[in-house]
């Protein structure tokens, strides 16, 4: 990535995480409620039997409104488990949210002692999160790859859903090559399609 890509990614993503930072508690919530919604009504959403979701922190959309309902709508939910020395995630079944540990960055993860691996393969829809997206689906991560080494991993088939603000739009976020588009972004207001 060249230099000038890195630092245009750097000062968008500090800009966007401030915005998103500051809506407040209440906002936040009933926000996240409405996106939830909007998830639950996606076909690639409906269709899919495991669904590789994520626990939020700092700010994010709330994810213990979809998580919590996986079970009831019959689905598997897989969480991410943080490799930091290779930079990569493994995702694992969660039936209980309470059994999740802090891992890498603060994150909840699943514990591989009490959960099972699940390979990439199986998965059959990605909720993934983001700083920033754009009209035309990509996305601007929080810089240390992790997302783009999964989407690498995976059948272009595979629908990725970003569950994220309507402030996190932005007409283009600077990207490489080897950036991948999300399929679906889902805010409060409305549901795009790329």
């Amino acid at each position: 990535m060249s230099d000038l890509i890195s630092e245009k990614k750097k000062n968008l993503r500090q800009e966007i995480l401030r915005i998103r930072n500051d809506i407040p508690k209440d906002a936040h919530l009933e926000k996240s409620r409405r996106i939830t919604e909007g998830v639950l009504t996606l076909p690639a959403f409906l269709g899919a039997k495991i669904i590789a979701s994520f626990s939020s922190i700092r700010g994010e959309v709330d994810m213990h409104f979809i998580n919590t309902r996986m079970a009831s709508l019959k689905k598997q939910l897989a969480l991410p488990r943080v490799n930091a020395d290779h930079m990569t995630l493994s995702f694992f079944a969660v039936d209980d949210l309470e059994t999740l540990v802090p891992g890498a960055f603060g994150i909840l993860e699943p514990n591989p002692a009490h959960h099972a691996e699940i390979p990439y393969e199986a998965l059959d829809c990605i909720l993934t999160p983001g700083a920033a997206f754009d009209v035309s689906g990509y996305r601007l991560g929080y810089g240390g790859g992790y997302y783009d080494r999964l989407f690498s991993r995976l059948s272009a088939g595979i629908p990725k859903i970003a569950p994220a603000f309507d402030c996190q739009r932005v007409p283009e976020v600077p990207r490489d090559v080897f950036d991948t588009p999300v399929n679906y972004l889902v805010t409060e207001y409305k549901i795009y399609s790329f």
